[in-house]
Protein backbone atom coordinates (compact mmCIF):
# COMPACT_ATOMS: atom_id res chain seq x y z
CA UNK A 1 0.00 0.00 0.00
CA UNK A 2 2.55 2.44 1.04
CA UNK A 3 4.61 1.99 -2.49
CA UNK A 4 1.27 2.15 -4.22
CA UNK A 5 0.54 5.77 -2.82
CA UNK A 6 3.76 6.77 -3.00
CA UNK A 7 3.68 6.08 -6.99
CA UNK A 8 0.18 7.73 -7.29
CA UNK A 9 -0.20 10.55 -3.94
CA UNK A 10 -3.79 11.23 -5.62
CA UNK A 11 -5.20 7.74 -4.00
CA UNK A 12 -4.79 9.30 -1.09
CA UNK A 13 -7.64 11.40 -1.74
CA UNK A 14 -10.16 7.95 -1.17
CA UNK A 15 -12.04 8.56 1.39
CA UNK A 16 -13.93 5.35 3.76
CA UNK A 17 -15.63 6.25 6.23
CA UNK A 18 -14.33 4.66 9.31
CA UNK A 19 -10.92 6.14 9.12
CA UNK A 20 -9.85 9.05 10.41
CA UNK A 21 -7.93 10.26 7.31
CA UNK A 22 -5.08 12.70 7.11
CA UNK A 23 -7.15 15.58 6.20
CA UNK A 24 -4.47 18.54 6.21
CA UNK A 25 -0.92 19.19 6.96
CA UNK A 26 0.81 22.10 8.51
CA UNK A 27 2.78 24.48 6.28
CA UNK A 28 5.77 23.69 8.63
CA UNK A 29 5.43 19.99 8.17
CA UNK A 30 5.96 20.95 3.91
CA UNK A 31 8.86 23.49 4.61
CA UNK A 32 10.60 21.00 6.80
CA UNK A 33 10.36 18.23 4.42
CA UNK A 34 13.98 17.60 2.53
CA UNK A 35 11.61 17.48 -0.61
CA UNK A 36 8.31 16.81 -1.93
CA UNK A 37 8.80 13.16 -2.28
CA UNK A 38 9.71 13.49 1.22
CA UNK A 39 6.56 15.42 2.48
CA UNK A 40 4.39 12.51 0.11
CA UNK A 41 5.92 10.08 1.89
CA UNK A 42 5.57 11.15 5.16
CA UNK A 43 2.08 11.95 4.77
CA UNK A 44 1.75 8.39 3.40
CA UNK A 45 2.93 6.69 6.58
CA UNK A 46 0.48 9.26 8.60
CA UNK A 47 -2.24 7.95 6.46
CA UNK A 48 -1.70 4.18 6.82
CA UNK A 49 -1.00 4.36 10.13
CA UNK A 50 -5.11 6.01 10.51
CA UNK A 51 -6.06 3.59 8.06
CA UNK A 52 -4.59 0.18 10.57
CA UNK A 53 -5.93 2.26 13.53
CA UNK A 54 -9.68 1.54 11.93
CA UNK A 55 -11.55 -1.60 12.18
CA UNK A 56 -11.20 -4.36 9.95
CA UNK A 57 -13.96 -3.55 7.64
CA UNK A 58 -12.91 -0.08 6.88
CA UNK A 59 -9.20 -0.90 6.81
CA UNK A 60 -9.89 -3.57 3.62
CA UNK A 61 -12.63 -1.15 2.16
CA UNK A 62 -9.65 1.12 1.81
CA UNK A 63 -7.53 -1.27 0.43
CA UNK A 64 -9.60 -2.69 -2.41
CA UNK A 65 -10.80 1.33 -3.39
CA UNK A 66 -7.25 2.15 -3.24
CA UNK A 67 -6.10 -0.89 -5.14
CA UNK A 68 -9.56 -0.76 -7.25
CA UNK A 69 -9.52 -4.38 -6.60
CA UNK A 70 -12.52 -6.18 -5.35
CA UNK A 71 -11.61 -9.11 -2.44
CA UNK A 72 -13.71 -12.36 -1.84
CA UNK A 73 -16.31 -12.18 0.80
CA UNK A 74 -15.59 -15.23 2.49
CA UNK A 75 -11.94 -14.32 2.54
CA UNK A 76 -12.21 -10.42 4.50
CA UNK A 77 -14.93 -12.39 6.73
CA UNK A 78 -12.10 -14.92 7.42
CA UNK A 79 -9.40 -12.13 7.97
CA UNK A 80 -11.54 -9.99 10.39
CA UNK A 81 -11.90 -13.00 12.66
CA UNK A 82 -8.23 -13.14 12.69
CA UNK A 83 -7.80 -9.74 13.55
CA UNK A 84 -10.43 -9.77 16.11
CA UNK A 85 -9.43 -12.62 17.48
CA UNK A 86 -5.91 -11.10 17.80
CA UNK A 87 -7.34 -8.11 19.03
CA UNK A 88 -9.20 -10.28 21.62
CA UNK A 89 -5.89 -11.76 22.81
CA UNK A 90 -4.37 -8.90 23.30
CA UNK A 91 -6.77 -6.79 25.24
CA UNK A 92 -9.49 -8.90 26.83
CA UNK A 93 -7.42 -12.04 27.49
CA UNK A 94 -8.65 -13.90 25.11
CA UNK A 95 -12.46 -13.89 26.07
CA UNK A 96 -14.70 -13.42 23.79
CA UNK A 97 -16.97 -9.85 24.00
CA UNK A 98 -19.68 -8.12 22.04
CA UNK A 99 -16.63 -6.05 20.03
CA UNK A 100 -15.59 -9.35 18.70
CA UNK A 101 -19.12 -10.46 17.99
CA UNK A 102 -19.33 -7.52 15.61
CA UNK A 103 -15.95 -7.46 14.29
CA UNK A 104 -16.57 -11.36 12.95
CA UNK A 105 -20.48 -11.98 12.32
CA UNK A 106 -21.00 -15.49 11.27
CA UNK A 107 -17.24 -16.17 11.61
CA UNK A 108 -17.77 -15.71 15.26
CA UNK A 109 -15.81 -19.00 17.03
CA UNK A 110 -18.12 -18.75 20.12
CA UNK A 111 -20.06 -16.55 22.50
CA UNK A 112 -19.93 -13.58 25.15
CA UNK A 113 -17.63 -14.97 27.70
CA UNK A 114 -15.86 -17.97 26.55
CA UNK A 115 -11.87 -18.00 25.63
CA UNK A 116 -11.12 -18.19 22.30
CA UNK A 117 -9.04 -21.15 21.33
CA UNK A 118 -5.69 -20.43 18.93
CA UNK A 119 -3.77 -23.95 18.78
CA UNK A 120 -1.33 -25.20 16.36
CA UNK A 121 -4.72 -26.12 13.66
CA UNK A 122 -6.10 -22.43 14.22
CA UNK A 123 -2.68 -20.62 13.46
CA UNK A 124 -1.99 -23.22 10.32
CA UNK A 125 -5.63 -22.45 8.86
CA UNK A 126 -4.74 -18.12 9.52
CA UNK A 127 -1.66 -18.40 8.57
CA UNK A 128 -2.88 -19.98 4.96
CA UNK A 129 -6.12 -17.57 4.75
CA UNK A 130 -3.67 -14.83 5.15
CA UNK A 131 -0.89 -15.65 2.62
CA UNK A 132 -4.67 -16.46 0.01
CA UNK A 133 -5.48 -12.76 0.94
CA UNK A 134 -2.32 -11.16 0.55
CA UNK A 135 -1.95 -13.12 -2.71
CA UNK A 136 -5.25 -12.39 -3.89
CA UNK A 137 -4.40 -8.35 -3.95
CA UNK A 138 -1.41 -9.12 -5.37
CA UNK A 139 -3.03 -10.84 -8.33
CA UNK A 140 -5.81 -8.61 -8.46
CA UNK A 141 -3.88 -5.30 -8.27
CA UNK A 142 -1.57 -6.88 -10.85
CA UNK A 143 -4.34 -7.49 -13.59
CA UNK A 144 -5.21 -3.85 -12.81
CA UNK A 145 -2.38 -2.55 -13.90
CA UNK A 146 -1.90 -4.75 -16.81
CA UNK A 147 -5.42 -3.81 -18.24
CA UNK A 148 -4.70 0.00 -17.88
CA UNK A 149 -0.77 -0.72 -19.18
CA UNK A 150 -2.49 -2.30 -21.99
CA UNK A 151 -5.00 0.99 -22.79
CA UNK A 152 -2.46 3.36 -22.59
CA UNK A 153 -0.33 1.28 -25.48
CA UNK A 154 -3.67 1.36 -27.33
CA UNK A 155 -4.30 4.91 -27.37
Amino acid sequence: MREVLIFDPRRLKCRVQGINHTQKVEVDFVINSASVQDAVARIVDMELANVFYAGPKAQLTYLEKVLGISLDDKLKLAWREIKATRDILVHNSGVINPVYLSKTDEAARGVVGECLVVDKVYFEKSATIMKSLVGQIVSQFQSELRQKNAEVVAS
